[in-house]
């Protein structure tokens, strides 16, 4: 008693309701892309942000986001799971390092880098301003330029203007 027997859905007009966190209220935005994954379909969509909800929830500190799903997809039924994945952060010409490579001393990250003086190589300590960081990969918003040589191996024993024997990777 007081259950209903039946629950009607409209196929044609399916979306995908999500909540984030709240940091990433100012991140995303309506027309904004994201992948949504239907891992038990192995179907991957790349589709827009329809909605961005204007409420933080009090509980949870999550606010909503919508993708609506377009007509053409036919083998999409509701309440399967789907994975969205949003880029929240973009920026052109980044330097990009591996995490590992960072170092530190009284506060400050430096990096090492081999440079070419005639046909000697020696190491050079950099400091840099770290940026974000996502999947042991650091962007590097200052003190690095493209192009530099930076000491992937054997960094950890490195002293700034030590001589080094120097194999390079990606057939440079």
């Amino acid at each position: 008693m007081g259950q209903g027997a039946v629950r009607i859905v409209k196929l044609s007009e399916l979306t995908i309701r999500a909540a984030l966190s709240e940091s990433f209220v100012g991140a995303v935005k309506v027309g904004d892309p994201v992948s949504v994954s239907f891992p038990s379909m192995n179907k991957t969509l790349d589709l827009n942000i329809s909605a961005v909800g204007r409420v933080v929830d009090k509980d949870n500190r999550t606010f909503n986001i919508e993708v609506d799903v377009p007509d053409t997809e036919t083998d999409i039924l509701p309440n399967l799971t789907a994975v969205l994945t949003i880029n929240d952060y973009s920026a052109e010409d980044a330097v990009v390092i591996p995490t590992k490579t960072l170092q530190k001393t009284e506060g400050q990250s430096f990096v090492f880098l081999a440079v070419r003086n005639g046909t000697v190589w020696r190491a050079e300590r950099r400091f840099v301003e770290k940026g974000l960081y996502f999947r042991n990969m650091t962007e590097i918003r200052d003190g690095l330029k493209p192009g530099e040589h930076l000491v992937t191996a054997g960094f950890q024993n490195l002293a700034d203007g030590q001589l080094l024997q120097v194999r390079m990777e990606d057939g440079e």
